[in-house]
This record gives C-alpha cells, sequence and structure tokens, in this order.
C-alpha cells in the first residue's frame, strides 16, 4: 500500500485543517487503498527550541500587534532574509527530518508550512532524496518568500494572485497549481438547517445568532469585543469559541453570565464540530483566517472579520470585495454591524445571495488526486 505523508505544524488551526481535509478525504474516497499519516513535525522531529521561539514570535506579535507584525513580514519579504530566517529556525532539523523520512518511507510529502519544506528542499538537492514533494501555500491571497520553494516538484496555491506573485519570487511557474481552498468533507455532509442544528446544540431557535470564534489558538481581539458587546443589551445570541485558550474560556465564565434574557451567551472551548456551530448561526465573526473563512462560505454564512494580520488581508478583502460579509477593525464597528444585521433580515439574504452566486468550491477532492497522481 502506497502511503501518503502530511507534514504540518500545530498553529493554530490554518495548517493543520488542511492537512486533516486531505486526510478525512482520502480515507472516505480511497477507502483502503492508500496510507494516509498526518504527523505534526515539530513534535516528530523534537524541534523544541526553534519551535518555542516561532510560536511564541506569532502568538506574542503576530496575532497582538498586526502592525509590527506587518512590518516585520514586509521586511523578511526578499530572498536572503527569508533564507537567513529559516536557516536560524532550521538549524540541526536537516538531519532529523530525513532520519524521519526513512524511517517513515512515504511514496510522496505535502507539506503545509514553509519552514520544513524549506528543509525538504535543502534535503533533495545535498542528499539525492527521491521523494515527490508537495508544499500547499495555505495563504490563499498571500505568497511571501518564505513560500518560494524553488525546489519542490509542486507548489500549490489557492489564487491566481498568490501563483503570479511566486513567480515573481522566482518559483517556476509550471510548478505552481490553483486549487479551491479545501475544507473538511465534514462541511458538506452538514444538514444546513440553522433551527434543526440550533435545537441540537441547546441554543435559542428564533433569535439572531452570530458565532465569534478566536481561532484554535484562542488569541487575539475577541475578548475584548465580547466584554464590550454584552454591555449593550442586544437582542442577539453569541456562542463564543475560545479554541485551545482554557484561560480565556475560564474569564469569560466567570465574568459572563449567560442565561434566559438577550444577550443569549454559550461559552466553548475547542471543538471539533465546527460545521454544526456555523450552520447554527447567521453570521460567523472572527480573524481573517482562511481556513475558518472557507469553512464559513462552503457552508454559504456571511463572515465578519474583527481582526486580520498581513497574509490575512487578502482574505479579508475577498470577502469585503464579493459581498460575503464585512470587516469591523474595533468593537465600535463591530458593535454597529451586529445591530444593523438583527434589526434587518435583508442584509443576511442580500450576503447569502452572493455567496450562492459566486459559487464557492471546496476544493479538497482535486487537491487530494492530485496529490495522488504523484504516486505514479
Amino acid at each position: 500500500m502506497k502511503k501518503i505523508l502530511i507534514g504540518m505544524i500545530i498553529l493554530g488551526d490554518g495548517h493543520r485543517a488542511p492537512a486533516l481535509a486531505l486526510s478525512s478525504f482520502i480515507n472516505q474516497h480511497y477507502m483502503g487503498k492508500y496510507e494516509v499519516k498526518v504527523v505534526d513535525l515539530a513534535k516528530e522531529l523534537k524541534a523544541g527550541f526553534a519551535y518555542y521561539i516561532y510560536s511564541n514570535s506569532w502568538n506574542k506579535v503576530g496575532l497582538k500587534r498586526p502592525k509590527l507584525s506587518t512590518f516585520i513580514m514586509n521586511f523578511g519579504d526578499n530572498g536572503f532574509v527569508s533564507w537567513l530566517i529559516n536557516t536560524f529556525f532550521g538549524m540541526g532539523l536537516k538531519k532529523r527530518l530525513k532520519r524521519f523520512l526513512l524511517k517513515e518511507q512515504p511514496h510522496v510529502f505535502v507539506t503545509t508550512h514553509y519552514f520544513f519544506a524549506h528543509r525538504f528542499g535543502a534535503l533533495k538537492r545535498k542528499n539525492g532524496l527521491s521523494i515527490p514533494h508537495v508544499s500547499i501555500n495555505t495563504d490563499p491571497f498571500w505568497a511571501h518568500h518564505f513560500w518560494a520553494d524553488r525546489f519542490c516538484d509542486s507548489m500549490v496555491v489557492f489564487s491566481g494572485y498568490a501563483k503570479s506573485e511566486l513567480v515573481k519570487r522566482g518559483v517556476k511557474r509550471s510548478k505552481i497549481h490553483v486549487f479551491p481552498y479545501p475544507v473538511n468533507p465534514k462541511f458538506e455532509m452538514i444538514n444546513d438547517n440553522k433551527v434543526e442544528a440550533r435545537k441540537k446544540l441547546g441554543l435559542e431557535t428564533d433569535v439572531t445568532t452570530f458565532v465569534m470564534s478566536a481561532g484554535g489558538e484562542g488569541l487575539g481581539v475577541m475578548e475584548g469585543h465580547i466584554k464590550f458587546l454584552i454591555k449593550k443589551e442586544l437582542n442577539i445570541q453569541f456562542i463564543i469559541i475560545c479554541g485551545r485558550n482554557n484561560k480565556l474560556r475560564e474569564r469569560l465564565k466567570k465574568e459572563i453570565v449567560g442565561g434566559k434574557s438577550p444577550p443569549y451567551i454559550h461559552i466553548r472551548g475547542f471543538v471539533d464540530n465546527m460545521e454544526e456551530y456555523i450552520a447554527a448561526s447567521d453570521f460567523v465573526v472572527g480573524k481573517a483566517g482562511a481556513n475558518f473563512t472557507f469553512e464559513a462560505l462552503n457552508l454559504k454564512k456571511p463572515v465578519i472579520h474583527n481582526a486580520w494580520v498581513v497574509n490575512e488581508a487578502g482574505t479579508k478583502d475577498f470577502v469585503v470585495n464579493n459581498g460575503f460579509g464585512f470587516a469591523a477593525g474595533n468593537a465600535y464597528d463591530l458593535h454597529d454591524l451586529l445591530v444593523k444585521i438583527a434589526a434587518d433580515n435583508a442584509v443576511i439574504k442580500r450576503c447569502n445571495t452572493n455567496i450562492k452566486e459566486y459559487g464557492i468550491k471546496n476544493g479538497v477532492g482535486k487537491l487530494a488526486d492530485f496529490i495522488i497522481s504523484h504516486l505514479n
């Protein structure tokens, strides 16, 4: 049985979710034909020190100080600086990656993070490894030099813009393949009746409902926004998803009392049935991460982006420019939007119509087939 090895890291859900979506699709549609293994490469390669610095830099600077992170990203968007940063974080990992791949013996290697894509590219150049490599750029509308892996066999992007930007950064046009963004198949199988979904989740069934997500790591501006909003006595239902941030969930549970009068508030931690919560909503609110956004759009749900960093600005613009939702960069703008939406159901219907007419596609099937084609 041929083996597909998908390497990702758990830093939010942006790199993890596409890997799991591919694994789920292949296991469902090619049952027993291929072995698919998804691994957290930071954990498998014991990249403790490098990963600690990298993840803390992202969580404490990238997510909390977007202007500073934009400056740093723009500064690093050239060949020499990106090489220097990748080399620093990759010190000592190349040999470990080689040992790991020789142990796993995959027939194709897929990466969803540039950090390990470049390490494998160095291995192929210097050690003659012949394993086909597919590098997936998980940022649909952004292409930094970090992603410009000139030595992969194939690079996957999710927009023509990302392709053109990578060509400018030295990747051969013939290597770059454009697909719709891949979403887990369970988002296509869910019953989209929001009243039934609300009943199943124990929610109020007849009030305008917003899912508010803090992302996989539960970081960012949501805590301040929700504390501001609950003081306004809006006739709205909030489902607050705190992700892996258990401290945030406990703080909100202590400070916010949800009851049988508006605003109706339901606080959750990390959930593995996000498709049910999105199906129960009228709008979803959160950071402009690609996975969060396209999960909602695949369920034909409008989006409000209340935060974004430099690599997510294109996703925010995609939503706003196509009439799929709105952007609200502060609590006051978000409050005004929620009041407007709750008072006028036509806003929801207009966004729903725009999403349906655009024809958002789930690219997971075509992308899975493309990866499988590398096995031959």
